[in-house]
């Protein structure tokens, strides 16, 4: 994942969504990201999450902005939390896998970097035979996981797509995933 994407990106979500775009949080320094990557204990291929974090530090989430039920993309509303705020959650999962086994996958795995404002995440996969490739976590559904795109470049590419088309994104569309 590169910069000039995200920048695409950021253009095509600006476009369709200014509300959002204006809520975006400067990005953090790559040692800041690093450090709290480490602390966290997030191991394996962050690569994607250095990248994502040093362009924005996700984007202020208030009332005004879920009020508007328009997210990253068009359709289901997603959000980008803070590094912080997904830190927490991808601890929460190895927590909840302790008396929920049917997310113990998520363990470690799979770092949160979309979120519905509810149960269903975007994470990438940081083991290292996966090559960044983004699921789909619905922490409530009997099979909570599924893999929605093969890297975090599909998927941001496709989130300009959508954005441009103001369409949504093809995995919340497919019927697999029941997000739309």
């Amino acid at each position: 994942m590169n910069l000039e994407l995200l920048g695409e990106f950021e253009r095509a979500v600006r476009s369709r969504n200014p509300l959002l775009a204006s809520k975006f949080q400067p990005g953090l320094p790559l040692a800041a990201v690093r450090r709290a990557l480490t602390s966290a204990k997030v191991t394996g291929e962050t690569d994607p999450l250095l990248t994502l974090y040093a362009w924005r530090n996700g984007h202020t989430l208030d009332f005004e902005l879920r009020r508007s039920r328009k997210g990253l993309f068009p359709g289901k509303p997603f959000y980008f939390p803070s590094l912080e705020m997904s830190i927490g959650h991808f601890g929460h999962f190895t927590e909840a896998a302790r008396t929920h086994p049917q997310i113990s996958e998520a363990a470690g795995r799979y770092f949160p970097v979309f979120w519905d404002g509810s149960n269903r995440w975007f994470g990438i996969d940081v083991q290292t035979s996966h090559h960044y490739r983004v699921m789909i976590m619905d922490l409530k559904a009997p099979q909570p996981f599924a893999e929605a795109y093969s890297s975090m470049d599909e998927l941001i590419t496709e989130g300009i797509r959508a954005n441009k088309e103001n369409r949504p994104l093809t995995a919340c569309i497919s019927g697999r995933h029941n997000l739309g």
